[in-house]
């Protein structure tokens, strides 16, 4: 990771339905946008939007056990795919 804080951007179809910031030194992942509950629900469900979540979500999804700042790094440098997701874009922001 280029830095410890970084923003991920959640978008479905370029609408971004979630925005987090995540403090890797920290562990902490915290909401700073939701667009709408029905959207991000199947995305990251409430019970999931903290950082033991985000990086259990993001392990499911990239098929990986890697830890969070890594998952972080490989989105950045390739992007995500998610078969039952097709239309999941996250965008990392320093």
């Amino acid at each position: 990771m280029k830095n410890n804080v970084c923003t991920l951007q959640f978008f479905i179809t370029n609408v971004n339905i979630l925005t987090m910031t995540v403090n890797i030194d920290k562990k902490v992942a915290t909401v700073t946008h939701l667009a709408d509950e029905k959207s991000v629900s199947p995305i990251i469900p409430a019970k999931d939007r903290h950082y033991a979540g985000l990086e259990r979500r993001l392990q499911i999804y990239m098929q990986s056990q890697q830890p969070l700042p890594d998952l972080i790094d490989t989105i950045e440098q390739n992007g995500i795919h998610v078969d039952y997701h097709d239309n999941l874009n996250i965008n990392v922001v320093y």
